[in-house]
């Protein structure tokens, strides 16, 4: 999926960023702090946010673990957001 022309020509529109859910990592104590507010714990997990940090998206919706993301469902929700 993210190696699609298609998505990555789709994602140039947006800031991407990392966040580690193990809390050794460094930064550790601020990616925490990040996952409780965006309820991360599933993985994969991508979120999409307006540039005030408000969530605007998600894949997969909350509640479904173990989601495989396909090429079609990334541009749908990259393309929702203009």
């Amino acid at each position: 999926m993210l190696v699609s022309t298609e998505v990555v020509a789709e994602l140039k529109r947006f800031v991407r960023a990392k966040l580690w859910t193990d809390s050794s990592k460094p930064h550790g104590d601020e990616n925490n702090e990040a996952r409780l507010k965006y309820s991360a714990g599933a993985l994969p997990l991508i979120i999409l946010l307006d540039p005030d940090g408000k969530e605007i998206g998600r894949l997969p919706e909350e509640g479904k673990a173990n989601f495989k993301i396909s090429k079609e469902q990334m541009l749908e929700a990259l393309r929702k957001i203009r």
